[in-house]
């Protein structure tokens, strides 16, 4: 028709009364349909409010039931996350305290240098790298000159200072000339010098010697009247050498013929596979 609108209109969907209101309703129906009986009416009544309060309380144990599922879930997902936070920072904390330990394993309690371990894994390293590239290696060794004797005298806490002292001093040149070092045993220090002429190595060693003196340590019974050290080297290419230990075994060689010698001296060979080793000395 002329005019009129096409507007639909519909009603909401009505929403199912709650099963609480329904029983309630139907038991107060039945308790006015026994009007005329006073204790029917009273049991039907009686009925109805035993049926609210069960429904009632269902109602509300089964929102609480809900609601503690929900916590439980919030519960679990938070201790899941927790738990990987935890994990996360276990592993951190043991990765560095593997470092620590592996650091504290490589390093000298006393003096904070390298420890043996170190020192030979440098030279096995450095001897890879020479050998590869056809440069020099070297190996210094550093004897303090009489140190049971100074130890046993002034005590192990002086003796410690002393060592502490002289590693110092050591650390301090390499520092400078480049190379690497570490305390070798009780009373002894090594260094490893890579790419460096035996004049520049023997240079190294005299200048450790005239340090350590220079550091005016007084002692008894020895002739200088002051903390001295024996330095012996040796420098060879290692393509034409067998291995590390060969440089070693020669750079202690010159050390112990440095003490024979009379100690606060410096002895330094260079190794040939064709020619014997030529040794120098430097003493005071």
């Amino acid at each position: 028709m002329p005019g009129s609108s096409n507007k639909t209109y519909s009603r909401p969907p009505l929403r199912p009364r709650p099963l609480s209101s329904r029983v309630t309703a139907v038991l107060a129906s039945v308790a006015r349909s026994f009007s005329k009986h006073p204790v029917l009416a009273a049991m039907a009544g009686a009925a109805a409010a035993l049926v609210f309060a069960f429904l009632t309380v269902e109602s509300t144990l089964r929102g609480v039931t809900n609601a503690i599922l929900t916590g439980y879930a919030i519960t679990t997902v938070a201790l899941a996350a927790a738990a990987t936070l935890l994990s996360r920072f276990a592993h951190r904390e043991e990765l560095l305290n593997h470092r620590k330990l592996r650091r504290l394993s490589r390093t000298d309690a006393l003096t904070g240098l390298a420890n043996w371990k170190s020192l030979d894994a440098a030279l096995t390293a450095k001897w890879g790298i020479a050998r590869r590239k056809g440069v020099p290696l070297s190996v210094i060794l550093v004897d303090i000159d009489h140190f049971k004797r100074f130890n046993d005298t002034l005590g192990h806490e002086i003796g410690d200072d002393v060592l502490i002292t002289v590693a110092n001093c050591i650390a301090a040149i390499i520092a400078v000339t480049g190379g690497f070092v570490a305390r070798y045993g009780g009373d002894e220090f090594g260094v490893v010098l890579g790419n460096r002429s035996p004049e520049k190595v023997l240079s190294v060693a005299s200048t450790i010697r005239r340090r350590v003196q220079d550091l005016q340590i007084q002692t008894h019974g020895t002739r200088q009247g002051c903390l001295t050290v024996s330095v012996g080297c040796a420098t060879c290419e290692p393509l034409h050498m067998s291995s590390a230990d060969e440089l070693k075994e020669a750079a202690d060689l010159q050390l112990n013929e440095a003490k024979a010698a009379g100690r606060n001296r410096v002895r330094a060979a260079t190794l040939s596979a064709d020619a014997p080793a030529p040794t120098l000395e430097v003493s005071p």
